[in-house]
């Protein structure tokens, strides 16, 4: 019969295993919903001046849209002697990595209270400098993941139109940001805040400068040139581009990437071009080339892309098929197909099938309806499903043809609605996220 202490050993061993699980369910779950760009099971690094560049270790390293990266160790026992490895792990990778600004030791939520409690006095030895510590804090698992979100607020909370906040959720948001108390009263405003359309927009406009800034790394080119994997989320992404563009890296001088609207214009309505990223590269032969990038981030399997008069789609689509403008404009009346009788539905799918490329072209890339500069044109549509976080890179020409295979409304790839307060104004097309 095993002794009590094998019992008491493998009973720790599993509830470490559940903490760790626990945690990467959790981690996950923030990466779906957008919270970070990029969860790291397992990160090692090494000194670059040592053969062994795994020396160093974190159970978990995060990263949010503004580059900043977290790494988080596990524990579910206070035991000194293991706090003095992961110290040394965390003041190395922060050392190492200096995108690496925070270093947290999480314990479980369900841990007993004599546990907790010394949890709690060592933490307080750091924060008031009774020992050295390169971890931050030591925390529960319900306070790690809402420091999480709270760092995601936090992020986007500058580029939020406050405006559009009544007094109370602005007042929330501030103390949430400010306050390090965690209560369940807060967990639920937080993510009241947190499901608002506008953050998630203002998140979908992060995404854009994230491709521009992944493009524009010149540690990333040099890296890929010299055949190296490094271990972050965004070296994958920029490998995936260049291999999308048909780039030979060999052959590339310099990559410059711009979110500026300056730079790529506005379209002679005055109007904002489907372009989100321009690309400029030059070659070392002296040749450059351009290229327009469509972004597109979701947490849904589809996202807004288009949003016009029903008049404008008929002027683009065929402004002599009157036919045509007038179920538009039915349709625009009604807002939804719920509503459209069904003879009208049948109609307008009729009226629709010719022009359906030219639809989606003009939805996903601007053509056909203004004159565009080259900048302007679109050339790739990049995604990012957030959900299944599956970053997607495909030229304009072959995301019309992946979106043709999926049955929109009216016989179209796309879903038809109106944007919140713009029934009976506009019509709003919605794009599935492939």
């Amino acid at each position: 019969m095993p002794s009590f202490s094998t019992i008491s050993n493998r009973e720790k061993s599993i509830h470490g295993n559940d903490h760790q699980a626990n945690l990467l369910n959790m981690l996950d779950d923030c990466l779906q919903n957008g919270y970070l760009i990029d969860v790291v099971k397992e990160y090692r690094i090494g000194n670059p001046s040592c053969q062994n560049q795994e020396q160093f270790y974190a159970p978990f390293m995060i990263q949010f849209s503004n580059k900043e990266k977290w790494i988080i160790f596990s524990t579910t026992s206070m035991r000194t002697d293991r706090i003095k490895g992961q110290q040394w792990d965390a003041f190395n990778l922060k050392s190492l990595d200096p995108l690496i600004t925070k270093a947290f030791l999480v314990f479980p939520d369900d841990i007993d209270r004599k546990e907790r409690e010394l949890f709690i006095k060592q933490n307080q030895k750091y924060e008031e400098n009774f020992e050295l510590s390169a971890i931050d804090q030591i925390l529960s698992f319900s306070a790690c993941s809402f420091l999480i979100k709270k760092e995601f607020l936090k992020s986007v909370e500058e580029e939020i139109d406050t405006q559009k906040f009544a007094p109370e959720v602005q007042d929330s948001i501030n103390s949430i940001i400010e306050d390090t108390d965690i209560s369940e009263e807060q967990n639920e405003i937080l993510d009241d805040i947190l499901n608002d359309g506008q953050i998630w927009d203002k998140q979908g406009k992060s995404f854009e400068t994230q491709i521009a800034e992944i493009l524009s790394s010149k540690t990333y080119l040099a890296n890929l040139k010299e055949g190296k994997v490094l271990p972050d989320q965004d070296f994958h992404f920029f490998k995936e581009m260049m291999q999308a563009f048909n780039l030979n890296v060999h052959d590339i001088k310099t990559i410059t990437a711009t979110t500026d609207k300056d730079t790529i214009g506005r379209l002679p309505s005055g109007g904002t071009p489907k372009t989100d990223v321009a690309v400029f590269i030059e070659f070392k032969n002296g040749k450059n080339i351009h290229i327009g990038i469509s972004c597109k981030r979701s947490k849904n399997n589809s996202v807004s892309v288009h949003q016009y008069s029903a008049d404008t789609f008929a002027d683009v689509l065929d402004s002599n098929n009157q036919k045509l403008r007038r179920l538009l404009n039915i349709f625009q009346y009604c807002g939804n197909a719920k509503d459209l009788p069904e003879k009208v539905a049948n109609e307008l799918e009729q009226e629709l099938a010719p022009y359906l490329r030219k639809l989606s072209l003009w939805a996903l890339g601007g053509i056909g309806a203004e004159t565009l500069t080259d900048i302007q044109k679109v050339d790739y549509v990049v995604t990012l499903q957030t959900t299944t976080n599956t970053f997607s890179v495909h030229s304009l020409e072959d995301y019309y043809d992946l979106i043709s295979s999926h049955s929109g409304m009216f016989g179209t790839p796309f879903h038809w609605t109106y944007a919140s307060k713009q029934k009976g104004k506009s019509i709003q097309l919605k794009v599935p996220v492939v």
